[in-house]
């Protein structure tokens, strides 16, 4: 882009997605069941720090509740790194193919 262009020019240049777009929906999918696996368990330890349980089983079941979110978490996080690659090796070798 010159320092002339048009400004039409000038705007899609700045709108561009900086990775391939058929990336950006696997992006958004990804970080959306995230975000609703940690609301989810957000949730579950309100609930729990709020029952006027025993103390003992109040902490046996935070620990199974925190093991559940980092299991339930753990294959998307992979799968986000999994796409980050993807984007950054589409970013800086201008290819990426979807699996």
């Amino acid at each position: 882009m010159t320092k002339g262009a048009p400004e039409s020019e000038k705007r899609m240049a700045l709108s561009a997605a900086p990775y391939p777009a058929e990336l950006e929906p696997a992006l958004q999918n990804a970080l959306a069941v995230l975000a609703n696996i940690d609301a989810h368990y957000d949730e579950e330890r309100e609930k729990l720090e709020s029952w006027a349980g025993p103390k003992s089983i109040k902490e046996r079941l935070s620990n199974q509740l925190a093991e559940a979110h980092r299991q339930e978490r753990e294959p998307l996080v992979r799968r986000l790194a999994e796409l980050h690659q993807r984007w950054m090796a589409a970013t800086l070798f201008g290819r990426a193919t979807i699996h």
